[in-house]
C-alpha cells in the first residue's frame, strides 16, 4: 500500500505554526519520473493570462524545521 501525505495529517501538522511561517517543497530529479515510472497529475488551472495543464506530484509527508513547512514527495 502506497502512503501519501492526506489533508487530515497536514492539519496536524500546521496546528501551531504561525500564519506567515514558509512552505517549502522537495526538488525533484527527474530520475524519479524517468527511471522508477512516477506520474504526475494533470490539473488545469485558470488564471489572468492563461488556461494551462500542469502536473503535480502528491506528497509523501510533511514535516517542521524550526518554523518552516517542509513537504517532501518521497521517503
Amino acid at each position: 500500500m502506497e502512503h501519501y501525505l492526506t489533508v487530515g495529517e497536514l492539519k496536524k501538522i500546521i496546528k501551531n505554526i504561525p500564519d506567515d511561517a514558509r512552505v517549502l517543497y522537495e526538488r525533484i530529479e527527474d530520475v524519479y519520473f524517468q527511471e522508477h515510472g512516477w506520474d504526475g497529475v494533470v490539473v488545469y488551472k485558470k488564471n489572468d493570462y492563461i488556461d494551462q495543464p500542469d502536473q503535480y506530484v502528491q506528497a509523501f509527508t510533511a514535516f517542521l524545521n524550526d518554523e518552516d513547512l517542509c513537504i517532501t514527495a518521497h521517503f
